[in-house]
């Protein structure tokens, strides 16, 4: 993935941004809310919109010191050979766990859901040989395939949201701020994650035909992909309340079940199945095709996609060494998650960023 012969548009990185927050998350995150901040779930959004234009920006600000060179060249440049070898190495670790908890959620909700009798090997084998396809195929080809299936992505999003609007009840907003700030505070921190991984997308960023308007397409994607985060969350709470959010696993995927037009046209939860498998597609093929390049350029092999599918394979067994069950999953995303991300997404590019900073003041003087 050489960036002089790699170019997307701002508009394919604008999409490639909005699929990678909503992701996975669209399915989890209302549960994830709605447990600690109950009937106040709906102020989580608004404070996550805010946060996530603050956050976005601050890491586009970080890929525009790049200036075009790869994020393996720069940090070399910036830190030297084995520093940069090292933070490459930390990083990518980053990815993997995130890749390993992207597989095996797609398996548990289909094994749980829509497969039952399928083991969850075969489920994450079928998906990995499917998205290293992709990889070998290049971040171009799988830029103009989000481009062609964003329109169908984001217009079942819209379906699901209007259908559902017979079915709220606004009460379910009550009472308000019951609890006090603390659970909305809660509850806010355990969303962050999803934004923090906003900071894996800077490896894409020199590949973009245009670095200003990539940084705008970066920030309004990720900006929109959280607004669609929020939108499920509130009308999820509208339509089943706290109780159903808290008991279910899947509350968004449910609110198909709750769409019924003339008695008709019902039960239709395949809309949000569709719409979270086109989501987080994308996000575990860009985040397996970022792990490529950047082990590969790490190992100094020129070619990443020679790597593609020894990795694939690799990755089955690691995934369910990673997360065992669907318990020990839900306690590493409850005790762990958000300490593990605020490492990569907060800590790690702060001390990088001042370092170069710094590096940059002393060498003018």
């Amino acid at each position: 993935m050489h960036q002089e012969a790699v170019i997307i548009s701002p508009k394919q990185f604008f999409i490639i941004s909005i699929m990678f927050l909503v992701g996975d998350g669209i399915l989890y995150v209302p549960t994830i809310v709605a447990t600690s901040a109950k009937e106040d779930s709906w102020i989580v959004g608004i404070i996550s919109i805010v946060e996530t234009i603050f956050i976005v920006w601050g890491y586009a600000k970080l890929a525009n010191g790049m200036k075009n060179q790869s994020l393996p060249d720069y940090l070399e440049k910036e830190l030297g050979k084995w520093g940069a070898k090292l933070l490459l190495l930390l990083f990518i670790a980053y990815i993997l766990v995130d890749i390993g908890l992207m597989v095996y959620e797609i398996g548990s909700f289909l094994i749980t859901i829509i497969l039952p009798e399928t083991p969850i090997e075969s489920i994450s084998l079928a998906l990995l040989i499917v998205i290293s396809f992709g990889v070998k195929l290049g971040i171009e080809t799988m830029s103009r395939t989000s481009e062609i299936l964003f329109p169908w992505f984001f217009g079942l999003f819209i379906l699901l949201i209007v259908f559902n609007i017979p079915n709220v009840q606004l009460e379910n907003f009550q009472p308000f701020l019951q609890r006090g700030s603390a659970p909305i505070f809660e509850a806010n921190m355990q969303l962050l994650p999803y934004v923090f991984k906003m900071i894996i997308l800077i490896a894409i960023f020199p590949f973009v035909r245009n670095q200003k308007a990539a940084t705008k397409a970066y920030v309004l994607g990720s900006t929109g992909g959280i607004l669609m985060l929020s939108i499920v969350i509130v009308i999820a709470l509208l339509v089943f309340g706290v109780q159903t959010m808290t008991s279910e696993v899947f509350p968004s995927y449910l609110l198909g079940q709750e769409i019924s037009i003339g008695g008709f046209f019902q039960r239709i939860e395949v809309i949000m199945a569709i719409i979270w498998f086109i989501s987080v597609f994308f996000k575990v093929a860009f985040c397996f095709l970022i792990f490529n390049f950047i082990l590969a350029s790490v190992v100094g092999i020129e070619d990443h996609r020679l790597l593609t599918l020894p990795l694939a394979f690799t990755l089955i067994p690691l995934c369910l060494a990673f997360f065992p069950n669907t318990v020990y999953l839900v306690e590493f995303i409850v005790t762990t998650w958000l300490s593990y991300s605020i490492t990569f997404g907060v800590l790690l590019p702060f001390l990088v960023g001042g370092f170069i900073i710094l590096k940059k003041q002393l060498h003018k003087q």
